[in-house]
């Protein structure tokens, strides 16, 4: 229990899982693809779902990504999807009339994913979004003010109406932030969603997790800028005050430099993961019209929606065994009993 500022006693009820990345379509029940939680792992659809909701006074951001899944533009909305409650809530209901419930802010990241072929099909289509359409036209808004570069900034980015005076192109270089020692909110926000993880070979520490590094060292004037700055965890940046070096291949790619000279390149990874179609197993095809135009196996076909599922397996676990069927009379041989055996006939045992 917290003590609060009018003496009464506070609850910080509810719970944050972390970081949530996940496609907005899903949490619209567009589809069901699974979703990840930063440093863990994948998650299914309704898991992500409820995690979402827990977390809906945290940090939301958003992704919009090209159509091989790499990021374009990244910011944060403060718009939450209209029906949705906006106020943690404890596990067993309503709280008690002497507690006051202290939200859970600034714990949890929800990162919605929209490919932009999908961002723009949903913003020509908003009456039909019933309770998303204003986080939809908020990605849309921000997207659009950030102009044909998306350069990442303090201003652009952060949801109805950024800070005054600063435009689309903040953030970078040209605005000033390419002296400050430290990146402002934007900037690092961009490279924590470009990044994903530490950028150090073979780590998978989530970005937010990590610190920024200068590339090109700030001490020696390298820029606080999106070319100059990558992913580190506390231990790898370390690494090179001892013996590795960092150099800049191309924007967001470095390479790493170990003591005994070996290279490791390392490149953003894309932001949404490719996936593979569903795919059900090989008892629907005998269900499914040869001139259909879907192959064996593909369940995107609406007409078939509805047909049963008849599994090529059996649901019996691998130790059950098939009762034994009873032999046949007509096929039973009767075996008669010969005279008994003479012990002294009997060959001991070696």
């Amino acid at each position: 229990m917290l003590a609060a500022s009018d003496g009464s006693q506070s609850a910080p009820l509810g719970y944050a899982a972390g970081e949530l990345r996940v496609r907005a379509s899903t949490l619209m029940h567009l589809d069901d693809l699974p979703a990840e939680l930063a440093g863990w792992g994948p998650i299914h659809a309704h898991l992500a779902r409820t995690v979402a909701k827990r977390q809906i006074g945290g940090e939301w951001r958003f992704a919009v990504c090209d159509e091989d899944g790499h990021l374009l533009f990244a910011g944060v909305t403060r718009r939450r999807p209209g029906g949705w409650p906006h106020h943690q809530m404890g596990v067993a209901g309503e709280p008690e009339p002497e507690v006051r419930v202290v939200p859970v802010r600034g714990r949890g990241i929800v990162e919605l994913q929209f490919p932009l072929s999908l961002l723009r099909a949903l913003h020509a289509d908003l009456h039909a979004l019933g309770g998303w359409a204003g986080v939809v036209a908020d990605v849309v808004g921000q997207y659009e003010a950030a102009g044909p570069d998306h350069a990442p900034g303090e201003g652009a980015g952060d949801g109805d109406g950024g800070d005054a005076g600063e435009g689309p192109s903040a953030g970078t270089g040209d605005s000033g932030d390419g002296r400050r020692r430290f990146p402002r909110a934007g900037l690092r926000r961009h490279i924590q969603v470009r990044d994903r993880v530490c950028t150090h070979p073979g780590c998978r520490a989530p970005a937010t997790r990590s610190e920024l590094d200068h590339t090109r060292p700030y001490a020696a004037g390298g820029s606080t800028s999106e070319g100059n700055l990558a992913a580190a965890c506390a231990h790898d940046h370390d690494l090179r005050d001892n013996g590795w070096q960092v150099v800049r291949t191309a924007p967001g790619h470095v390479t790493w430099i170990s003591r005994t000279g070996h290279r490791y390149p390392a490149q953003p990874p894309p932001v949404i993961e490719p996936l593979p179609e569903p795919f059900a197993p090989a008892g629907w095809a005998h269900l499914r019209p040869a001139d259909s135009g879907y192959g064996a196996g593909n369940i995107t076909d609406p007409a078939v929606d509805e047909l049963p599922y008849v599994p090529a397996y059996r649901y019996e676990p691998a130790w059950w065994e098939e009762p034994l069927a009873k032999p046949d009379a007509a096929q039973e041989v009767t075996v008669r009993a010969g005279p008994p055996a003479d012990p002294a006939e009997d060959i001991p045992p070696v």
